[in-house]
């Protein structure tokens, strides 16, 4: 665990299950506030027995204008410390020959509008937090360097957000935003475990790496690409 350091106000997406859920007991256990953000909180159970813990859960679906400028109003006069886009899905399995509009329209909408949407939401909140971090959960699978032929919506989704961060991580330093892009690793959750993936990591391992990358976070290293133990990955 990283040195002691001040608590901080962290808003956290996607946060009701795999690497979210585990992210959010990690920063719990480092002493910060976390509000804690998915679509259906009166069913994260798991979620809701960390609110004696600091947690506090609120409804986001990032992928819903509506959803996301209802929590920007209710937390209109909340300083956040760090902004976290971790909500994401992968449904897409083939290429081309399975092509699903549908599937990608989603996946976009999710992966990428939706952490573009809640960075733009949530950045008068994190002008008035102290540290002024904005990180977001991407994917190896997002580089084009190591370019592979399966799952393609997802893979694809995840370069432009990885784009559209750099972009951001530009138009944000001049205000003192640090931006971050992060990998979480091959994770043993529901969804790789769907895929069959083998030597996954805990999503405890997982979060334990992530949090030390955002505690690291920094203007010098805003919009730098990272593996969760630090590792750099190509874009």
């Amino acid at each position: 665990m990283s040195a002691p350091r001040s608590a901080r106000t962290v808003l956290l997406t996607g946060a009701n299950r795999g690497i979210g859920l585990a992210l959010t007991r990690e920063l719990l256990a480092r002493g910060d506030r976390v509000i804690a953000a998915c679509r259906d909180p009166a069913a994260a159970a798991d979620l809701a027995a960390l609110t004696g813990q600091g947690a506090q859960l609120v409804a986001l679906d990032v992928a819903s204008p509506p959803s996301v400028a209802q929590l920007a109003s209710q937390l209109a006069d909340e300083p956040l410390d760090v902004v976290i886009n971790n909500a994401g899905v992968a449904e897409d399995r083939g290429g081309l020959a399975t092509f699903d509009v549908a599937v990608w329209r989603r996946t976009y909408e999710i992966n990428v509008f939706g952490a573009v949407a809640v960075a733009n939401a949530f950045l008068p909140n994190l002008l008035r937090g102290r540290e002024k971090k904005l990180i977001n959960i991407s994917s190896a699978a997002g580089s084009l360097t190591t370019a592979k032929a399966d799952n393609p919506a997802y893979r694809s989704s995840k370069a432009a957000l990885n784009m559209a961060m750099r972009c951001i991580a530009v138009e944000l330093k001049p205000a003192g935003v640090a931006v971050a892009i992060l990998s979480p690793g091959i994770v043993a959750t529901d969804m790789t475990a769907q895929r069959g993936y083998a030597n996954a990591i805990t999503p405890e391992t997982s979060a334990r790496g992530l949090a030390d990358r955002i505690d690291e976070a920094s203007l010098e290293t805003s919009g730098e690409f990272r593996r969760y133990n630090g590792d750099p990955i190509p874009w």
